[in-house]
């Protein structure tokens, strides 16, 4: 089971904005599941306002998809567990880390923020998908 595991930088509110000025390249992470069964690209998303899920098919995704080329770095990663045989003590689904690194299987307590989970992904095999090419687009426009 592939995810898509997308990393922005986005404008922080409530709590998490006193911790802004500490980061460094990403701010908040989410992700997204393409099912060909059902041919839908599904989005998977935990932020200060809840849950939030979007499943989208055809021409209607054309925006998270665009989203993601334009807005996002996406790391594909195929978990190597498929259960997780003890509960995650940091802040299980408290924010979006969490919600992501339980998702994808990731148990190591000390990833806590977007920058170490994008870290840790490329370390355990994750593939940077959708890298924007510069020579590319300046051919297409």
């Amino acid at each position: 089971m592939r995810w898509i595991v997308c990393f922005t930088n986005v404008k922080q509110v409530g709590f998490w904005r006193f911790y802004s000025p500490l980061r460094s390249k990403f701010t908040h992470c989410y992700l997204v599941k393409y099912d060909q069964l059902n041919e839908t690209w599904n989005l998977f998303e935990f932020h200060t306002g809840g849950f939030r899920f979007s499943s989208k098919k055809g021409e209607k995704a054309d925006p998270m998809i665009q989203k993601m080329l334009t807005n996002a770095v996406c790391i594909e990663f195929t978990p190597k567990r498929q259960r997780h045989w003890l509960p995650s003590f940091s802040f299980p689904w408290l924010y979006c880390v969490s919600f992501c690194k339980h998702a994808v299987g990731i148990t190591k307590w000390t990833v806590l923020t977007p920058d170490q989970l994008h870290c840790e992904l490329l370390k355990q095999g994750g593939q940077e998908i959708f890298v924007w090419n510069e020579e590319i687009a300046d051919g297409i426009a």
